[in-house]
């Protein structure tokens, strides 16, 4: 899309109905930030926990990725897929809307604040998607381009009223969200698919990260399922377990003083460093978890905030009804595995304190009162 495009934010208003307006977002996340009031989420454990808190619109861009081609991964160019013809989830929305008329007088009309709004959705939109899905691990840390267009019924006395050069604000008026296209920047790319050995010289090395596509992620979270054999007829606790030992087992944290973390960190930050690489972070040990336990039917979800004065990744995990603490990184040891931090109540917040992503807040599920007990 043009830079003429994506500054675009007039249309024509025919028959009462507002056509294409066009946007263009970044998606990214803000560092995470301390949070004073804790705010709780959702009971459930369902695989769109974070999406589900979303608002109208940036829910509707979340529900648009798994219909895009870049959903499977990224390719070698920058992906623009129109979505008209794909069945979109959630694709109506309300939101207060500003129709401005031409000043020539004419059938021209805008809506200003469009790709602002729109843009602004993006960012909650990538932060939802990656605590959601850890299978998308080149959608971390990149930089994801988002265009769409919707349709508006606009009342037709209204825009019969309405002066040449004048505004009406609109509210709750129903969207319908026609176009979405996806493609990473050139930066967001690279950081996607660049193996460290190719990765160029010098101090731009550290844009880069050694990722992979949501078919070599899932494949290799099923051969770790593969591994802890028969979990039939397990009770969820013991299967959690067993999700929690092996990756304490056989990942390893990694050594942040080395040269390959230091210019591959994002992709540290990745499902895959855990599940294939079998080096990775906090956040590498937390986004493995829930994909596994995912993969098992268990409801979990990644947290972020602080722990030992750093920021800080780590997992809750639903038994029953009840929400428990888990904290893969603390308990992998070289010296084998611990449970000190595995399936632990409302005492786990007295070394993990929640915080936020910048203005994008994650509400958290209230965690027992007790820590779980067979």
């Amino acid at each position: 899309m043009s830079s003429t495009e994506e500054g675009r934010a007039a249309s024509s208003l025919m028959s009462g109905r507002l056509q294409k307006v066009f946007l263009s977002g970044v998606g990214s996340r803000n560092c995470i930030i301390r949070v004073p009031d804790r705010a709780c989420g959702p009971e459930d454990g369902a695989s769109a926990y974070y999406v589900n808190q979303l608002g109208p619109l940036p829910r509707a861009l979340a529900a648009a990725v798994p219909s895009c081609a870049l959903w499977t991964g990224p390719s070698s160019e920058p992906v623009q897929v129109p979505l008209d013809a794909v069945p979109l989830p959630q694709r109506t929305f309300c939101a207060d809307l500003i129709i401005r008329r031409s000043a020539s007088g004419g059938r021209e009309y805008s809506c200003p604040a469009w790709p602002e709004m729109a843009g602004n959705a993006v960012g909650p939109a990538v932060l939802a998607l990656t605590g959601d899905c850890p299978e998308l691990s080149w959608l971390v840390e990149t930089e994801l381009m988002c265009s769409a267009g919707f349709a508006a019924d606009i009342p037709s006395d209204v825009a019969r009223r309405l002066q040449p050069g004048h505004s009406v604000r609109l509210a709750s008026c129903q969207l319908i969200l026609t176009s979405v296209s996806f493609g990473l920047s050139p930066h967001g790319l690279m950081q996607a698919v660049t193996p460290f050995e190719s990765a160029p010289s010098g101090p731009d090395r550290r844009l880069f990260a050694d990722t992979r596509d949501r078919r070599s992620v899932m494949r290799a979270a099923l051969t770790a399922v593969r591994a802890m054999g028969s979990l039939g007829g397990q009770q969820t606790h013991e299967k959690v377990r067993a999700v929690h030992d092996w990756l304490c087992t056989n990942v390893r944290y990694a050594d942040m003083s080395g040269e390959r973390y230091r210019l591959n960190w994002r992709g540290y930050q990745t499902a895959w460093s855990s599940l294939g690489g079998r080096v990775t972070v906090c956040t590498g040990f937390a986004r493995s978890f829930k994909l596994l336990c995912g993969l098992l039917g268990i409801p979990s979800i990644v947290a972020a905030g602080f722990a030992a004065d750093g920021p800080h990744v780590w997992n809750y995990v639903r038994i029953g009804s009840r929400w428990y603490g888990v904290d893969c990184t603390w308990d992998a040891k070289r010296s084998g595995v611990i449970h000190d931090y595995f399936l632990k109540g409302r005492s786990f917040l007295h070394w993990h304190e929640e915080g936020a992503y910048g203005d994008y807040p994650l509400c958290y599920p209230e965690l027992s009162e007790t820590d779980f007990s067979c």
